[in-house]
């Protein structure tokens, strides 16, 4: 069983109530998450008999299998199974279940609803303010060292001047990574600090809005590096499906060419993918990303060790550590 099953299973143990997809989701990994990250989880731990599936205003509700304290009614029809199959299937659930909510509502109006499963005793409701407002001075708390209430001091109008400044702190956050990468390239490739300082000036320099490489320099060594700030979430072993396609992207970059960057023949460059350490995982989940990576793209692939041989035929993933 991996991580996230063992992790996903754990939340319905805790939950006081049958859980959609999304809901699971929202809990591990925040507000904004899509049930895609755990419904095939979901499928795999209900196939062990881990987990059982309900259907609940045309949508599935999962829960704990350990608990015999519950109340199971009728399935759907096989037509409304294949539809709200269908409708995770294409990534549509969200809009499927918009689509039927004032249906829905009508139905509730006309007959007193028969939850598809109770506990016999009653429980307080995942309530979504409460979530975001722990989430966010959870954060808040931990950067500024202090605990208190944050989200209560937040009216609109700081909100919004919150939500432009985190805008930025992508771009921030690759800025501060790229430099600290730069830092590294004198014991790579034993240059100079004046080398290492013009290579810095080349990315310091660079046009806010240029869509060419992360680090871009042609001189005693010629360098291109696609700079990374993803972690695996929870500090787990993996990365997420979408940060994998970040990174193929990025990879593909780097042995295909960017029609966007100045530089038009690779070749004479050494490439690197530099990732960010976080947490004592990341290791695990960069050997697992090369697994999961198509031939033609990890046959290209070596992890850096620092005295190793430097050739122009490989893309090196650079750590960062402190």
């Amino acid at each position: 069983m991996t991580d996230k099953e063992k992790r996903i299973l754990d939340v319905l143990k805790k939950s006081n109530n049958a859980l959609s997809a999304k809901e699971i989701a929202v809990m591990m990994y925040g507000p904004d998450s899509a049930q895609q990250l755990v419904y095939s989880k979901l499928l795999k731990l209900e196939a062990l008999g881990l987990v059982e599936k309900y259907y609940a205003k045309r949508s599935y509700k999962f829960i704990y299998a350990g608990d015999d304290n519950v109340i199971r009614l009728d399935k759907p029809s096989d037509r409304e199974l294949e539809e709200i199959e269908e409708a995770y299937e294409s990534q549509e659930i969200n809009n499927y279940e918009e689509k039927n909510a004032h249906s829905n509502s009508m139905e509730q109006q006309a007959s007193v609803p028969t939850p598809i499963r109770t506990r016999k005793k009653e429980y307080d409701v995942y309530e979504r303010e409460n979530f975001l407002k722990l989430q966010f001075n959870e954060v808040w708390s931990s950067i500024l060292k202090e605990k208190k209430d944050y989200y209560s001091y937040m009216d609109e109008h700081s909100l919004d001047l919150l939500r432009n400044a985190v805008t930025n702190l992508k771009n921030i956050n690759t800025l501060k990574t790229t430099l600290w990468f730069i830092s590294k390239i004198k014991d790579i490739f034993n240059v100079s600090d004046k080398e290492v300082a013009a290579v810095e000036e080349s990315v310091r320099t660079a046009p806010p809005h240029y869509e060419g490489y992360d680090v871009e320099h042609t001189g005693l060594v010629n360098v291109i590096a696609e700079i990374k700030c993803n972690m695996p979430i929870n500090n787990s072993n993996t990365f997420e499906p979408v940060q994998i396609n970040e990174i193929k992207r990025d990879l593909e970059f780097l042995i295909n060419g960017k029609k966007k960057s100045k530089i038009k023949d690779i070749s004479k460059y050494y490439r690197f993918l530099v990732v960010k350490k976080h947490g004592k995982n990341l290791g695990f989940a960069v050997q697992e990303l090369i697994k999961e990576l198509p031939i033609e793209i990890s046959k290209f692939l070596l992890v850096y060790r620092e005295g190793m041989i430097m050739s122009k035929d490989y893309i090196y993933i650079y750590i960062l550590e402190k």
